[in-house]
């Protein structure tokens, strides 16, 4: 358990970011893996307030796809049918979860692709994994594609007669029947279910995919929620679990979930006590929202003369008084009132008491900047003011360290500080602004400045 904790916990807080800030739309296996651990996570808030990451996880998912993303899966590609079969399956779950995009015309774009690759799917003589595509579409967006529901239903009963479906593929189909009055066609299902329950087939490794479905997305179903079906779901998941090697990373939160849902109150409070202690706070999520205006394609290049002619400090020994009233009265150029400027707040200022000569400016309790304004070429000198710079400030529990330098900073220097973090019992985060973001950030400093407007 505390191994799969682990590897959960390593991939989500590896992944959350990038997912989160990434203009791209994620394949599926990406997205599988956050479907996953969203449900994980509303698992866990039936027992204790994750409110927040509910929240978050919502715009994780309604970015907008009107890059054309969804216009090149379809479910009938020679060389990617299954996973983009499955893409689709995920997508319509996670509409169904949290929404469509909020733009309306992405909405409207991807409605269109969709419908136009479900048509494909229905027209295949081959089924491998459009019949998941099309139980997701019909289960998650009822009224966008109810005109397929009794066409569905006519195929899964005459499918059934002549062939054998996985386990995989009958938990589907029941979830496509909650809502039906198709109780004949569920008895059959339920019964090809059952009778794989009672003789599992498969590997330790191709089995617990299956007992996590089944404990954890049947639970409407009277049979899986009596406490003989819930002590053999339970006896057959743990068994297998004991016995696997390894998990697929993009199906270890359904597990993780299984693995909560089927333990008793004190495991439970075990699990939520662990992850709530090791995974990547709310906080951790700011820089995009610090700065909203970022970009991922603008460059601008030709401001990097100009910023790195801009210091840390805009003279040797500036005090805080001095500091205080150049927020209002410039007294100089440097990082620290850009920096406030852009954000329209009021940092911490320079002063006699900085670790090291750092210059930290912070958003809220747990959020810095370590700003220098010179290359660090070696790990000797500023190198090693820089590491201890950032482990003082590791010894805060849960905090966010943002470096800003326009200039180069040699991979030995960032990786020793990276390999810090991670051994941190207080679980910090080290992350390093990209030189174009900083360039962004003084244009738009130099925009403010120029009008005499606030950030927008």
């Amino acid at each position: 358990m505390n191994e799969l904790i682990d590897q959960w916990l390593r991939h989500h807080n590896e992944k959350y970011i990038e997912y989160l800030f990434n203009e791209r739309e994620p394949r599926w296996h990406t997205k599988q893996f956050f479907l996953y651990s969203y449900r994980l996570i509303l698992r866990l808030g039936h027992d204790r307030d994750w409110v927040e990451y509910v929240e978050r996880y919502k715009d994780l998912f309604r970015r907008d796809p009107s890059n054309d993303y969804y216009g090149h899966r379809s479910p009938i590609d020679s060389e990617k049918a299954r996973e983009n079969s499955l893409e689709w399956a995920n997508t319509f779950e996670l509409v169904g979860l949290v929404g469509f995009p909020y733009n309306k015309s992405a909405k409207e774009k991807m409605l269109k692709n969709a419908h136009r690759y479900i048509e494909e799917a229905k027209a295949s003589p081959e089924k491998d994994n459009h019949d998941i595509m099309l139980c997701s579409a019909v289960k998650f967006l009822p009224q966008e594609f109810k005109g397929y529901r009794d066409w569905l239903l006519s195929w899964i009963s005459e499918y059934i007669n002549t062939s054998d479906p996985t386990p995989h593929q009958i938990i589907a189909y029941l979830n496509v029947l909650e809502d039906s009055h198709g109780y004949d066609l569920r008895d059959r299902l339920l019964k090809k279910l059952l009778s794989w329950i009672k003789s599992p087939s498969g590997t330790s490794r191709r089995q617990i995919l299956i007992w996590a479905r089944l404990s954890t997305r049947l639970e409407w179903i009277s049979q899986f929620s009596n406490p003989d079906m819930q002590k053999l779901l339970k006896e057959n998941f743990f068994k297998c679990l004991n016995e696997i090697h390894s998990i697929e990373w993009h199906n270890l939160p359904i597990i993780l979930e299984a693995a909560y849902k089927l333990s008793d109150f004190r495991k439970k409070e075990s699990i939520q006590n662990e992850i709530a202690r090791r995974i990547t706070p709310p906080r951790f999520f700011k820089f995009k929202e610090i700065f909203p205006f970022l970009d991922e394609r603008e460059e601008y290049p030709e401001l990097q003369s100009e910023v790195e002619k801009i210091k840390e400090k805009c003279r040797q020994s500036p005090s805080r008084e001095l500091c205080k009233r150049c927020m209002k009265e410039p007294q100089g150029e440097c990082w620290i009132r850009i920096l406030a400027k852009v954000t329209d707040t009021t940092p911490w200022t320079h002063g006699p008491f900085e670790i090291a000569d750092v210059v930290i400016y912070t958003l809220e309790r747990g959020v810095y900047f370590v700003i220098k304004a010179n290359p660090i070429t070696q790990q000797r000198g500023e190198g090693d003011v820089l590491y201890r710079q950032c482990s003082d400030l590791f010894s805060n529990s849960h905090a966010l360290i943002l470096y800003w330098n326009p200039y180069d900073t040699a991979p030995m220097v960032i990786e020793r500080i990276r390999r810090l973090a991670a051994s941190m019992r207080t679980n910090p985060r080290f992350e390093v602004i990209d030189k174009k973001y900083i360039r962004q950030v003084y244009k738009q400093y130099k925009e403010i400045t120029r009008n005499g407007a606030p950030p927008p």
